[in-house]
């Protein structure tokens, strides 16, 4: 079985201890654990909605990080909503291409 990396917040407990908020989907046994701090507690503070066109805007590595911080905190709906990925991309028609509209690279 590959290995792979979960995401996950908590809080770091002033004895140092670290509490997740939420259970860990990983076989037991010793881990490695990456702590990096938020610049805000994103539990009670406004969040910005960015738009398209502002995150465009931004300085590639500032909207790099925006990006990877939102898909940090949405992951787990990601992997555990059906609501979110149950859904077809392409139809039937989509994947095939039959006829005379198609063009030869």
């Amino acid at each position: 079985m590959p290995l792979s990396a979960t995401t996950v917040q908590g809080t770091v407990k002033p004895d140092g201890t670290l509490e997740l908020d939420e259970p860990l989907n990983v076989p037991a046994g010793r881990v490695v654990v990456t702590v990096q701090p938020l610049s805000q507690d994103h539990s009670h503070a406004p969040r910005k909605r960015w738009t398209a066109t502002e995150l465009r805007r931004l300085h590639p590595a500032e909207r790099d990080a925006i990006l990877a911080e939102q898909a940090a905190l949405l992951e787990h709906d990601y992997r555990n909503n059906p609501e979110v990925t149950d859904f077809e991309a392409f139809g039937d028609e989509d994947l095939y291409v039959d006829g005379s509209e198609t063009e030869t690279r």
